[in-house]
């Protein structure tokens, strides 16, 4: 049986022969499935021998006197529970994602910063080499 409410769960679940809703605790049972109150059930067995929904031949030891339904309400605390550890693995995942991008970009800060200096050395040499006086042969 599929989980749901409470409350909507006995509005759901009735009698078929007196019409009124089944209580969880007083919900009988025939081999066929369908479900009744143990009084109602015992006393359309006994007259006709069949089952009021589907007409299956049935007698009063076919009753399954009591039905434990274990039906219980959402507990929304524990599905947000799971939720926010869902929620917190995948925030450490992009966290991780974040800092592996991070660390690529100061290595790539780096790598420029070191070509910069080198280049910057270049300019300097080229520079000096074209004040020195010697290069300056105009003749």
């Amino acid at each position: 049986m599929k989980e749901f409410e409470l409350k909507i769960a006995n509005e759901e679940i009735q009698c078929t022969v007196c019409l009124k809703n089944l209580q969880f605790n007083e919900i009988a049972a025939l081999r066929c499935g369908h479900t009744f109150h143990h009084e109602c059930i015992l006393q359309k067995i006994q007259n006709n021998h069949k089952c009021p929904v589907c007409d299956e031949v049935t007698r009063e030891n076919n009753i399954i006197p009591r039905v434990f339904l274990d039906i219980r309400e959402k507990d929304d605390r524990s599905l947000t529970m799971e939720e926010a550890a869902l929620l917190i693995n995948e925030i450490k995942g992009n966290l991780s994602n974040v800092e592996a991008e991070l660390e690529l970009i100061h290595l790539h800060i780096e790598h420029n910063s070191a070509l910069l200096r080198i280049l910057s050395h270049m300019i300097n040499i080229c520079v000096k080499a074209l004040r020195k006086p010697e290069n300056n042969n105009y003749d």
